[in-house]
């Protein structure tokens, strides 16, 4: 169970996130690339060059920068610390639809560090609408400052930003993830304070619904989503290894489709390095075993095709 942070910390959130969110309006705006609205893809980060078919080239203000390292994407100041040091990097592979669920999710790292009055870091994600003025945006981030480190979710409606919610933490290695459920029009923030060891168990922060009432973003069906991986720090140097992000995962969803005495099964080759496994029930110790066809591509998906079974067989797409 997680209490809520002071009111002083939530104001202080407000106001300096301020600078964060002028950063990742200009990002959202860059970001009108032709992509397919199917968000699906990761990024380990274990090449030590930005993949650039998946990544906008940074945006930078101040002495932030993001750096790939091994296996992480670190961000460090790499002068004399300002105000509001930031960089962000933009997801250009897909885009998330307005008619189908997705999530995003990163592995967010904040070494301890006594931290002073005026002093803060951030890191986590952002999530825009695609071709619009970058005024209206979502981020989720673990946060270190003065007063304690949290998690925080804020909304910004066409520059004013809604009051954050947060939640106090002592985690050093945590998960976000941010989920859009399309019936409800829902922006959902989870957390997880214990995550960052592939194994993740997921707690809501925030839900916010986008598709109408006060917080409406006036949103279609030909709508999209772009998604933000962003760290700042205020007054304060951060060196390699201290603060970073890893495992970027965007999961895929499996399609399953019947073909006369067949069933294929689908998913999207942006997914790489997922497997599916099967078992013939669910109740009890269900035992999962590897699916032993292998997948072939067929246009952008993989399709694995079996003959239909006389008894129950269940699916799963793990990775």
């Amino acid at each position: 169970m997680y209490n809520p942070a002071p009111a002083d910390m939530e104001s202080k959130i407000i106001m300096k996130s301020h600078r964060t969110i002028l950063l990742l309006a200009i990002l959202a705006v860059l970001l009108v690339n032709e992509t397919y609205a199917n968000l699906v893809g990761n990024d380990d980060f274990s090449s030590n060059i930005e993949n650039t078919n998946k990544w906008q080239p940074d945006i930078t203000r101040g002495v932030g920068q993001l750096m790939q390292t091994n296996g992480h994407l670190e961000f460090t100041t790499t002068g004399t610390p300002t105000t509001s040091d930031i960089s962000a990097r933009g997801w250009i592979l897909n885009d998330g639809s307005d008619t189908a669920d997705w999530s995003v999710q990163l592995d967010v790292n904040i070494t301890n560090a006594a931290l002073n009055p005026g002093q803060a870091i951030y890191l986590g994600l952002s999530i825009a609408p695609k071709g619009g003025d970058g005024s209206t945006n979502m981020v989720l981030l673990l946060g270190d400052g003065n007063g304690g480190r949290y998690f925080a979710s804020a909304l910004n409606m066409n520059s004013p930003l809604i009051p954050s919610q947060t939640t106090n933490t002592t985690s050093t290695s945590a998960a976000i993830r941010i989920r859009w459920k399309s019936a409800d029009q829902s922006l959902v923030s989870e957390i997880d304070p214990n995550g960052g060891n592939g194994v993740y168990h997921w707690e809501s922060l925030t839900n916010w619904n986008i598709g109408n009432g006060p917080f409406n973003w006036n949103m279609s069906s030909s709508s999209e989503f772009v998604v933000i991986v962003f760290g700042e720090a205020q007054n304060l140097s951060v060196q390699p290894h201290d603060v970073f992000g890893a495992n970027f995962i965007a999961p895929p969803s499996m399609e399953i489709h019947q073909n006369g005495g067949s069933v294929n099964l689908l998913w999207s080759t942006n997914a790489t390095g997922y497997t599916v496994e099967t078992a013939h029930t669910l109740s009890g110790a269900s035992l999962w075993t590897m699916e032993t066809n292998q997948p072939f591509i067929v246009g952008e998906q993989y399709v694995i095709s079996n003959q239909i079974s006389s008894s129950p067989l269940f699916y799963q797409l793990i990775r």
